[in-house]
This record gives C-alpha cells, structure tokens and sequence, in this order.
C-alpha cells in the first residue's frame, strides 16, 4: 500500500500564495489609495493596517506551529519506507525513514495544539532495546489516509 499527500499540500500552498496576495492587495489599498479615505473616515488606517497584519502573522504562526509534511508511506516488500519533507518556507527538511518489518516494535500517535497537530512516533527493536525515532507530523494527511496508516502499521504489531 502506499500513500501520498501531495494533492493536499499543494491545496496548503495554493491556499498560503493567495492569503498573501489577498494581504497584499488590502495593505496597498490602504496605503497607497486616496480614495479610501473617503469611505474610512472615521477609522484609522494605521489601525486597520495594524490588524490585518496580526492576523496574517496569526495565520503565519499557526502554519508554523502545525507544520504540515509532505508525506509517502510505502509498504511494500519486507520494509515499509517514510518519505516526508517540511513545509516551512524557511526549514524544508528532506528526510526519510525505512524499516525492515521484522525490527518494528509498535507506533504511538500524539495530538496536540488542540488537536490540530498530529505526530506518530515509531518504535524499533535494536541490540540494546527498544529505540523511538523523532516524531513524524501527520497533520497534512486525510482521516482516511491515518486510517489506513494505522491500519498498515497494526498489521506489523
């Protein structure tokens, strides 16, 4: 089985590209016009401007803390292959996790950020024990998609 993400990250760009041209386009408007001062006569541009820049640096922030992967699992033959790459503008970590089935030990999946933030942490059998990679976030995947992850990886237990 494999699954992959990339429809779903590429809406999350789509999604990023046009809050930012929307900012833009309202933050010129109420800098660089003279026509709205008109209509906003008794409402502080200054303010204005002030406030939609804290909620685009709030969406900012949010997308950051959340920091949606790309995502390809892959199941195949007697290992199963983790291929994911960060989101973030300014961190795009390119990282891969590949298991032989016979060395998984179990997974355990975490929320938080009110639930908005899910991060599956992998468990391997070595010589000395048992050893838990980082956590992998898993926001950017569809209900379905952890379903059938979990699914694929119960199937190992």
């Amino acid at each position: 089985m494999t699954i992959n993400n990339s429809s779903r990250i590429v809406r999350y760009n789509i999604t990023q590209f046009v809050v930012l041209l929307v900012y833009a386009t309202i933050l010129s408007l109420l800098v660089f016009t003279v026509t709205l001062d008109m209509l906003l006569k008794d409402i502080n541009k200054t303010t204005i401007v002030v406030l939609i820049t804290l909620v685009y640096l709030g969406f900012l922030m949010y997308n950051y803390i959340i920091d949606y992967n790309f995502i390809s699992f892959s199941d195949n033959g007697n290992k199963f292959v983790f291929h994911y790459i960060s989101n973030r503008p300014l961190n795009k970590q390119r990282k891969a996790i590949e298991i032989a089935k016979n060395k998984f030990d179990g997974y355990n999946i975490e929320r938080s950020f009110f639930g908005k933030k899910i991060e599956i942490i992998i468990s391997i059998k070595t010589q000395n024990g048992v050893a838990k990679y980082p956590p992998l976030n898993i926001s950017a995947l569809s209900k379905t998609q952890i379903i059938l992850l979990t699914k694929s990886l119960k199937q190992l237990d």
